[in-house]
């Protein structure tokens, strides 16, 4: 959804130094281009990273890699046995 509107709804910026980017949109984008470079994408970035598991994290990621292979192959076994 997020990157539908930003397709739908931005452009090539406008620049004096070219041809492109004479729409509307590309006018729109290059006054919305300070906010969203240096606020809006920033924030986006900051939220989804925020998740991002920092740190030791022990012995969880081997004891879920074993847990999830002797899942897998008893599954396995069961559908192709």
């Amino acid at each position: 959804l997020a990157s539908d509107l930003i397709i739908n709804a931005f452009d090539t910026p406008w620049s004096p130094h070219d041809d492109l980017g004479k729409t509307w949109k590309s006018y729109l984008t290059f006054f919305w281009k300070p906010l969203l470079q240096y606020a809006i994408f920033p924030g986006q970035f900051a939220y989804l990273y925020s998740y991002h598991p920092t740190g030791n994290m022990g012995d969880l990621p081997a004891a879920l890699q074993e847990k999830w292979k002797k899942q897998h192959e008893e599954d396995a076994e069961k559908a192709f046995a």
